[in-house]
């Protein structure tokens, strides 16, 4: 298995890959996973040139930290250490930012990876709970920016390896 950034080549297969992981759950949209392939913000696990399973990221510059937007695996690959090789390969991009995740889904597969609980979202609506989950260092601010707002101020995780660890992200927005 190998874990790379996604390529806009592959964008078509993660949408299938997406659709299949999410069915009944949201409604995924090719535009977006399309622009994230182009801005480095999506990692894949391959295996024999197939896409088993992928990782769409925002990097967060204004409150600093990787939120994992949404992950999935192929069904037959599940429990093969797919998504904890996507997750370890975040960690070693994430320049020592912490990971985030809103979820109501994967829950135990989060905490299986030592993300920790640090308190509830709604969505819109209000119709859905999700936890939110933390791998890493944090502090009240980024707890409270999770609650309720989606990032602004983005940047491509592969500039991430250009910034020194733990410094300000604010001049890095694309």
């Amino acid at each position: 298995m190998k874990i790379k950034f996604a390529t806009i080549d592959e964008s078509e297969e993660i949408i299938l890959l997406a659709q299949e992981s999410f069915k009944g759950i949201f409604r995924v949209i090719g535009d977006v996973i399309r622009s994230s392939c182009e801005k480095n913000n999506i990692l894949i696990a391959t295996d024999n040139n197939e896409v088993i399973g992928y990782m769409r990221v925002i990097v967060d510059t204004l409150n600093p930290h990787i939120h994992i937007s949404e992950m999935g695996v192929k069904s037959e690959h599940r429990g093969q250490g797919v998504g904890k090789q996507l997750i370890d390969e975040l960690q070693k991009l994430s320049n020592s930012y912490p990971l985030t995740v809103k979820t109501n889904i994967a829950n135990d597969f989060y905490k299986k990876m030592k993300f920790e609980f640090v308190g509830h979202d709604f969505s819109k609506n209000g119709k859905h709970k999700y936890e939110i989950l933390i791998l890493g260092e944090y502090n009240y601010s980024l707890i409270k920016a999770l609650k309720g707002t989606r990032p602004r101020h983005t940047c491509s995780l592969k500039d991430l390896k250009n910034i020194p660890k733990n410094k300000s992200l604010l001049g890095i927005v694309t």
